[in-house]
């Protein structure tokens, strides 16, 4: 998601990025571009600041490259695409979508896929894939409840 841009200045985030190791290679990834003049990784906030050149790029091009640089599959940013999926993988584009929407869009299919995976993992005897599945969905509940605690608790 993009958190704050100006022309020739964008800063992306993402919690996929967070604590991750492969900050200096998505660094040196994209300070080889060409109009790509900055780049910052910042993997404690899961951050990413791109200074670059307005006449070589845009902001979804930059946005684009970082997919590159991140081996993520490139997502169609149609407003029409309503994939989940797409969401997720997205997350760097700020297409027509505002970012709180996206996160509940990426927490709502969250929940769902870890209750399925839990569920299916107890149809299949997996009780530690069940566990695992259990907790993520409990974590998950968890960040749900607190980010709609003015409308639960009313």
């Amino acid at each position: 998601m993009i958190v704050s841009a100006t022309p020739g200045r964008v800063r992306f985030r993402n919690s996929a990025i967070t604590g991750s190791s492969f900050s200096s290679s998505v660094e040196s990834r994209l300070k080889q571009k060409k109009g790509i003049s900055k780049v910052t990784v910042n993997k404690n906030s899961g951050s990413i600041l791109v200074e670059y050149d307005t006449a070589s790029y845009s902001i979804d091009q930059v946005g684009e490259l970082i997919r590159e640089s991140l081996s993520l599959p490139a997502v169609q940013s149609s407003p029409t695409n309503s994939s989940h999926i797409g969401n997720f993988l997205g997350a760097f584009s700020s297409v027509g979508k505002r970012p709180g929407k996206q996160m509940r869009n990426s927490l709502n299919s969250g929940l769902i896929a870890s209750l399925l995976i839990s569920m299916l993992a107890i149809v299949g005897d997996n009780k530690k894939l069940h566990i695992q599945a259990g907790l993520a969905f409990l974590v998950l509940v968890t960040k749900h409840t607190f980010d709609n605690k003015k409308r639960i608790w009313r």
